[in-house]
């Protein structure tokens, strides 16, 4: 009996200690915005009005009914490295394409991956031959031939890949003309077929006899610049369009037995390019160029009409029908699009572009600035979308700031600002004053007298209010941000030197305090609290540890607190009220609730998007009201209610990051029976990898051995299992981390 009992309380005890691991909340982050989809956008293929698909980096996403609204259809297949099984072979998938209910996606590494269920699973025809060749095009002529582009700087192929083939072998075809990569490839039977040269070549290739032998037109879409083509569609076997550098659409009626036509097009007259074309009819044919420009033609190409996206981001697939309503894809963005009624709206009402800064005007207005020219502004409880404040400027925001009455936009090459009605924009330093940096703060210390610094070490002065500047000194390497304690005493913070200058007369001139220079520091934000002390974070260069620093006699001494993590890089710190947040890459989060002499890591709900977590970069952060908010990559944004900051403890739920090991959250989670866990070794080690139930029995030790370093992944298998919550434990040499799963049967 006392030896049952023994083994019951040993049960106990272990099933407490990992549910304590697991079940603790430091706090409330949710995902306040959110682009719909999880990573950036490489295509979208709408096959009619009722069906389409998105493909991100990491993912397929399907409509069928609402062109509106989309839904997840899978995770895109993992590969591994061939010489190194167990570790992931990262590739970029270039194209897909669609018959019926097959669907097959191309990318980098010879990767080729096969659905014939709309993308619900996924078989790989990945052929090692081809590992060190990047396939960019696909096309699907017949349910039974398959068509693959692709190449290297010194040589271009053809494959053909034909279903009904027992082997599914590849079927090679070349040329000795074929001396560069090839970027489309179309077949309209099964013997005629187009392929272009990629790259600044601007070649034609076509055969009649099914790829065994091929003609070529050298320099059929090189217009004197360059010959890259970026799309190319052929309805039938003589008629063909294509578009890219230069800004010409090229149309042929026959084949690639001659020079095709070359149309000008408003992207001519710029010198800029064509990325996609949708074609309806011989006369009715759309054009997307640089920039967020639209172009569309009822006159087979004589004349066009001119559109702007509400982002100055490049459309790289468009759909329209003949009503002209349709979809216009970016990178970082899915509009639904009638232009000529000048609707542009983003799939959920978001988009994925990168906010770089978010803070308080007026104490009434929350502002968010981002790339490609956007910047939103909205009431505090109406969170802003980004748009473009100047169609013609389409460069990068880095910060919006208000100063006195007028709110300014820093960013690279301009400055712009607008009175409190953002009803206009004026350009106040550019170019055309031999600004070429990128703006990064700007403080004024009266009405008329102000600074901008710059990410060349660059002060621009203003003593008219704003209204002009003139480069006052040039002494730093990037400076980052700049403060005024007093109208005379001032510190800017030099990003990439790692240090501070001072002025004491108001900015007339400046010095260099070396206080922080004992380390080779790379410092990203400063943050002043009260009236003499600041904080500062960033990372130490040398070995890429993250670094906070706090000083309470402006910034003459210096105090360095511990943190719970090691290989971070931080972008961000604010203070308020004895709470402080920093954030920064691979989504890391730290909060203090004791002035910032103490830090914790807190977990948010992006530690639960496994390696995709390391691609969001949280850039900055701000207290408004109640809540916190954060802002960074792909669009998203985080909040949390100030209160559960100050009422969280620390816990080890979620990724551990350390310089030793990274335990990913399982997926699929719930799952049913299968599902992947994946982990990080950031140095060889040995490990074990158990299965528990959730009274703390061992269920399965799936691993047992030495590992190198790198990421791996293995399936586990719950055949047989009931449902219910199961923790995996991944222990190293240095240390064990827990994280749980739900099966669901």
């Amino acid at each position: 009996m006392k030896a049952i009992q023994r083994v019951i309380i040993t049960a106990f005890l272990l099933t407490m200690l990992l549910l304590n691991i697991v079940s603790a909340n430091p706090g409330d982050w949710e995902i306040f915005r959110q682009f719909p989809f999880d990573d950036m956008l490489q295509q979208m293929l709408v096959v009619n009005e009722q069906r389409g698909y998105v493909m991100t980096r990491t993912s397929l996403w399907e409509t069928r009914g609402d062109l509106k609204s989309w839904q997840q259809k899978s995770h895109l297949p993992i590969r591994e490295k061939k010489d190194s099984p167990g570790e992931r072979l990262y590739y970029m998938p270039n194209r897909m394409a669609v018959w019926g209910d097959t669907i097959v996606l191309v990318g980098s590494y010879g990767t080729c991956f096969i659905s014939f269920d709309a993308g619900a699973t996924w078989e790989d025809k990945s052929d090692t031959t081809f590992a060190a060749i990047k396939f960019y095009w696909v096309q699907i002529q017949s349910p039974n031939h398959i068509w693959i582009s692709g190449g290297t700087s010194k040589m271009g192929l053809v494959l053909r890949l034909m279903l009904n083939d027992p082997d599914s072998a590849y079927h090679h075809y070349e040329s000795p003309d074929m001396d560069y990569q090839l970027s489309q490839v179309a077949f309209t039977d099964s013997l005629i077929g187009y392929a272009v040269a990629g790259g600044t070549r601007g070649d034609l290739f076509g055969t009649t006899d099914g790829g065994i032998t091929w003609n070529v037109i050298r320099g059929n879409f090189n217009m004197g610049k360059s010959g890259r083509v970026y799309d190319l569609y052929f309805p039938d076997s003589l008629t063909g369009y294509a578009c890219g550098y230069g800004g010409y659409l090229f149309k042929t009626s026959s084949g690639a037995s001659q020079l095709w036509d070359a149309l000008s097009t408003p992207e001519t007259t710029n010198g800029r390019y064509l990325r996609a074309l949708h074609v309806n009819s011989e006369q009715d044919i759309w054009c997307s160029g640089a920039e967020g420009s639209l172009y569309h033609t009822t006159d087979g190409g004589n004349s066009f009409q001119t559109y702007q996206l509400p982002l100055g981001t490049t459309a790289y697939s468009i759909w329209f029908d003949e009503d002209g309503s349709g979809l216009v894809a970016t990178p970082t963005a899915l509009f639904y699009a009638e232009p000529a009624a000048g609707i542009y709206e983003p799939v959920d009402g978001w988009t994925g572009n990168t906010n770089h800064c978010i803070n308080l005007l007026y104490d009434s207005l929350l502002a968010v600035s981002g790339d490609d020219g956007v910047v939103g502004m909205s009431p505090i409880d109406d969170f802003p979308y980004p748009v473009m404040v100047v169609d013609s400027i389409r460069v990068n925001f880095y910060h919006v700031k208000s100063q006195y009455d007028w709110t300014y936009v820093l960013g690279y090459k301009y400055v712009l600002r607008s009175n409190q009605h953002y009803d206009q924009w004026e350009v106040v330093l550019s170019e055309k004053d031999a600004f070429k940096k990128r703006a990064s703060d700007i403080a004024f210390v009266s009405r008329d007298v102000g600074y901008i610094v710059d990410n060349g070490g660059d002060i621009w002065k203003t003593t008219d209010g704003g209204q002009s500047w003139e480069k006052a000194h040039d002494l730093g390497k990037s400076f980052r941000r700049i403060h005024f304690f007093t109208p005379e005493h001032g510190v800017i913070l030099d990003e990439s030197a790692g240090m501070l200058w001072r002025t004491l007369d108001g900015g007339g001139s400046w010095q260099a305090d070396t206080s922080l220079t004992e380390k080779k520091l790379l410092l990203h934000d400063l943050c002043p609290d009260g009236d003499s002390t600041l904080f500062v974070a960033g990372k130490e260069d040398a070995n890429d540890t993250a670094i906070i620093l706090v000083s309470h006699d402006y910034g003459h001494t210096w105090s360095q607190p511990d943190l719970p993590v090691v290989d971070a890089d931080l972008n961000s710190i604010e203070i308020r009220d004895s709470i402080g947040v920093a954030a920064g890459k691979d989504a890391t989060v730290l909060v203090s609730t004791d002035g910032g002499a103490s830090w914790r890591e807190d977990r948010t709900p992006i530690d639960d998007w496994g390696e995709a977590r390391s691609d969001i970069v949280f850039t900055d952060g701000i207290f408004v009201q109640d809540y916190y908010y954060l802002v960074g990559s792909l669009g998203i944004v985080l909040r949390i209610p100030v209160s559960d900051i100050s009422a969280g403890v620390a816990v080890a739920d979620g990724i551990v990051r350390s310089r030793h090991a990274q335990l990913y959250q399982n997926y699929p989670n719930p799952f049913n029976p299968a599902t992947i866990i994946s982990y990080r070794l950031n140095r060889p080690t040995r490990v074990q990898l158990a299965i528990y139930n959730a009274v703390g029995q061992l269920v399965e030790q799936i691993i047992d051995e030495q590992q190198t370093a790198g990421t791996h992944y293995l399936e586990w298998q719950a055949d047989g299992l009931p449902s219910g919550l199961y923790l995996y434990r991944l222990v190293t040499a240095d240390e064990q981390i827990v994280r749980k799963m739900l099966l669901v049967k």
